[in-house]
């Protein structure tokens, strides 16, 4: 046996032990995994969200600065006539 093993208890009793502290943390370990995917999976969804509504925005912004553009035009045109 090497130093870095842990030896495994010999009475039925630190057995028991063993096993149940084993069990106790995988459960514990399995929960903050899947606590921390779950977190990871929502952040996720709540940047693809963002992310479709900036794109909406980008797009609403665009088609506003284009109708600015051509109101300026037509007074540009109005005043250019008087």
């Amino acid at each position: 046996m090497t130093s870095s093993q842990i030896p495994e208890p010999q009475n039925s009793k630190a057995i028991q032990f063993h096993q149940i502290a084993n069990i106790i943390l995988t459960v514990i370990l399995g929960g903050a995994i899947t606590s921390c995917a779950s977190f990871i999976i929502q952040t996720n969804n709540s940047l693809i969200l963002l992310s479709e509504k900036m794109q909406v925005l980008s797009s609403v912004t665009s088609k506003l600065s284009d109708k600015i553009d051509k109101f300026d035009d037509r007074l540009r045109t109005q005043e250019m006539r008087k």
